[in-house]
């Protein structure tokens, strides 16, 4: 949604998608070198995601909440 409450960025998607191509390279690198040092360790790890502190994964059930209640009903049925 446009014109929430916060800062904000709108981005066209379509003729626009260099930015997310370039965003996916460095993360397959970062994964890849943390991989890399899992698997010299003697296995994996946890690979923890934030966005301004917080882990990705509870931003996104925090939304999801959000517009459930916006919405009045449940959105993703369990």
């Amino acid at each position: 949604m446009i014109g929430e409450a916060g800062a904000e960025a709108v981005v066209p998607l379509e003729r626009n998608t260099g930015w997310i191509d370039e965003l996916a390279r460095k993360l397959a690198t970062a994964l890849q070198g943390v991989q890399v040092a899992g698997a010299g360790a003697g296995g994996g790890g946890d690979i923890i995601i934030q966005i301004g502190g917080e882990e990705v994964g509870r931003i996104a059930i925090k939304e999801l909440i959000k517009a459930q209640r916006q919405a009045g009903k449940t959105l993703i049925p369990v």
